[in-house]
């Protein structure tokens, strides 16, 4: 028994291995005609063959392989277009079409600007009282109101480029409010000066905030700044069409206060100013354009837009001249700010009215007291600040003391935060 097992393993395996070498014969037969057919169809690129390289067939390479009219696309024989440059990323040497990618490998801006702005994130820490040199003390923080129309609390490189104007219609038009402007002029003569008027006569001078020693600046385009502050009416018709959002509304903000419209709105984030600028089809301007619609003509500088003297005091500027009269008004009552028109008798060179005191204004800069005066040409202010603060200029209705109502008083703020202090004022 055993040796017929065996024997019959051994029969079994005779008759597999037979058809297995059956079966590996067909293979080889298979294998055989399956690479003389790719052969073909490989040699036969090498030589014309009536409509192979016809629309739809394949092929293999972009240069051979199919017919002329057509070209290898994705291993498919297509017709060549007219112009190849219409492909999207073809570079080309026409006019860019919307899929274009520049001959230099750069997407190809087809907005407004050729540079499109870039946002830095307010990030700075929340402050609960101080804008630098005292001018915060009823700072409040902007408590969830969410900005429209692009940008938020975290846009703080919103707005045009600082020293720019964008092309065409602004957003609110044809409904636009209509605050006059003042233009100022582009520098021809060696520009103007910033800084300390002179540090022994300008005793409040702050070395701290960088403003000593006095330096020129020249900016080399012309501008335009609102000769008044941005008023609550003109703010609220920005709230009424759903583009700007309410402001605050504690003791000494003049959004809703009957009595107030003609008032400047105050009690505004940086980006709540920024977004009504854009609205209008503006910006807010930098700290330089600020100062030079201060100082137009002065030369030495002054201490204030109406010259060295006399010191700032409520016939000249709405602020606190004694420490107990805000507003310049003893009555508790009466104690805010003034009409945007107020003191419309004393000017400046620039015919900019009401640059100091009334509300201090936002500008477009970060902080950085080390930056002022290492930029002589067009400064826009740093990329960023340190303590994640955006300056504001001039002085308010609070203001005790002259410090910062001159024309180089530099103060900060969180731009997350807002004031009954700080309202602000547009360029462009």
């Amino acid at each position: 028994m055993v040796k017929g097992r065996r024997q019959s393993i051994r029969d079994e395996t005779r008759r597999r291995g037979g058809h297995s070498e059956a079966k590996s014969a067909r293979f080889r037969v298979a294998a055989f005609l399956s690479l003389s057919f790719i052969a073909y169809l490989l040699l036969g690129r090498c030589v014309p063959v009536p409509d192979f390289g016809a629309e739809g067939q394949p092929c293999f390479t972009t240069k051979h392989g199919c017919s002329d009219g057509f070209t290898c696309v994705g291993n498919v024989c297509v017709k060549s277009p007219a112009d190849a440059a219409d492909i999207g990323n073809v570079p080309d040497e026409g006019l860019p079409d919307s899929s274009d990618v520049s001959d230099a490998g750069a997407p190809v801006d087809v907005g407004e600007d050729a540079q499109p702005d870039v946002g830095v994130s307010d990030t700075g820490p929340d402050v609960t009282g101080d804008i630098g040199t005292d001018i915060g003390l009823d700072a409040e923080t902007d408590s969830g109101v969410e900005d429209d129309a692009g940008v938020d609390a975290g846009d703080a490189g919103g707005g045009p480029d600082a020293a720019e104007t964008d092309a065409g219609a602004a957003p609110c038009e044809p409904n636009c409010p209509a605050p006059e402007m003042v233009a100022v002029r582009a520098d021809k003569d060696g520009g103007f000066w910033m800084g300390c008027a002179n540090k022994q006569t300008d005793i409040d001078c702050t070395i701290e905030e960088g403003e000593y020693a006095p330096f020129k600046v020249t900016l080399s385009r012309d501008f335009s700044i609102d000769k008044y502050e941005v008023s609550v009416t003109d703010y609220t018709s920005c709230k009424d069409v759903g583009i700007c959002t309410a402001p605050g509304t504690e003791g000494g903000c003049n959004f809703n206060i009957t009595g107030r419209e003609q008032h400047p709105i105050n009690c505004v984030t940086w980006s709540q100013a920024t977004n009504y600028c854009r609205w209008v089809g503006k910006r807010l301007p930098t700290e330089a354009e600020w100062e030079k619609a201060a100082r137009v003509g002065q030369d030495p500088p002054k201490k204030y837009p109406w010259g060295d003297t006399p010191d700032a005091n409520c016939d000249y500027a709405v602020i606190d001249s004694t420490g107990t009269s805000p507003g310049c008004e003893t009555d508790p009552g009466k104690q805010s700010t003034k009409p945007i028109k107020v003191h419309d008798n004393i000017d400046s060179a620039s015919g900019a009215k009401n640059l100091i005191g009334n509300v201090a204004e936002w500008t477009n800069d970060w902080y950085d007291p080390g930056y002022y005066g290492t930029i002589t040409l067009d400064p826009t202010g740093p990329d960023s600040s340190t303590t994640g603060e955006r300056v504001v200029r001039g002085g308010s209705w609070q203001s005790i003391g002259l410090n910062e109502v001159r024309s180089s008083g530099r103060q900060y703020l969180d731009p997350a935060e807002h004031s009954p202090k700080i309202g602000f004022r547009c360029a462009r």
